[in-house]
């Protein structure tokens, strides 16, 4: 599994993804890229995908949304070894969990899927199998209180955990006062 390292700021950085982890058994690989961004109490992600045909068959969260064409994204937000494994479908629904590692994940309890904002351009309607080229985007917005964190993304400061990382970091090198901005830095995994 490849992993991948990024800075999250509160402004928008643009990742390609472009790693294949399984090629031996899934060959294909659709062009995605992720704006990924954090507001102080929230983490932002935009997705932008083209492949060659889109799936939605999932209705509601918590299905099997690896089915679907769909995006993932890792992170540990605490020192705990707890990393949260958050999947959303081209059409918005989520398959959320936690855990130390993939045999001893759990779901989160349902009220933290409503707390997670989704907007996808191919609405929110299953509609099965479009074949043909397509391009879809797909925004997430997840609070950090009642999902992620007991305390708001902003106030962790300075520890690194195993995948995430809120730290001051300085702007730019060479500026004259070292202005500071929270960064966030996690590893995707794939």
């Amino acid at each position: 599994m490849k992993e991948m390292k990024m800075m999250i700021s509160r402004t928008p950085r643009r990742y390609d993804l472009d790693c294949l982890n399984w090629p031996d058994l899934f060959p294909y690989k659709p062009q995605v890229a992720v704006e990924v961004s954090h507001s102080g109490s929230e983490l932002h992600l935009h997705f932008m995908v083209t492949e060659k045909a889109v799936l939605s068959a999932c209705e509601t969260d918590r299905q099997k949304i690896w089915e679907d064409s769909c995006v993932e994204f890792f992170f540990s937000p605490r020192p705990d070894g707890i990393y949260y494994n958050l999947e959303c479908n081209c059409i918005g629904k989520i398959y959320f969990c936690r855990g130390a590692n993939r045999s001893e994940r759990e779901f989160l309890p349902p009220e933290s899927y409503e707390l997670v904002r989704r907007r996808s351009s191919l609405g929110s309607e299953a509609f099965g199998l479009r074949e043909g080229d397509c391009s879809w985007e797909l925004w997430l917005d997840v609070p950090g209180n009642g999902i992620l964190l007991t305390v708001p993304v902003s106030s962790i400061g300075g520890t690194a955990t195993r995948e995430y990382l809120l730290q001051e970091q300085p702007k730019e090198a060479g500026q004259k006062e070292m202005e500071k901005e929270n960064h966030l830095m996690l590893l995707e995994r794939k």
